[in-house]
């Protein structure tokens, strides 16, 4: 499995919970899935990103360095969003319509 949007919206829910089951719950997915992503995640960086206390579970030098990225990443996705999306009525537009096609409200010009 390569790492992707899912993947990362899933170990940051793991990294705030601290706890799989509860980001399972969280995400509404089996708990054995969400173990199987993490842990594939975990090979293809080569790293562990977790260790595990009991039920609980903390993020390692290394998760943490990947939590930096993931909430970058994660960040920028959000504002990209937020960029194609007209915020009167929820429709995608493009960048260079000055009005959303759906509602006609006047889109914030984006700085280049």
């Amino acid at each position: 499995m390569k790492i992707n949007f899912t993947s990362l919206m899933y170990f940051q829910k793991v990294a705030e919970l601290e706890h799989l089951t509860k980001a399972a719950e969280a995400l509404h997915i089996a708990q054995p899935a969400l173990s199987r992503t993490i842990r594939s995640m975990e090979e293809e960086l080569d790293v562990s990103l977790f260790t595990h206390q009991g039920r609980n579970i903390h993020l390692t030098r290394d998760g943490h360095i990947l939590l930096k990225y993931t909430n970058k990443i994660l960040g920028s996705l959000d504002d990209l969003r937020q960029e194609v999306t007209c915020t009167a009525c929820g429709a995608k537009t493009k960048s260079d319509n000055s009005f959303c096609p759906k509602c006609g409200a006047k889109l914030p010009v984006q700085p280049d």
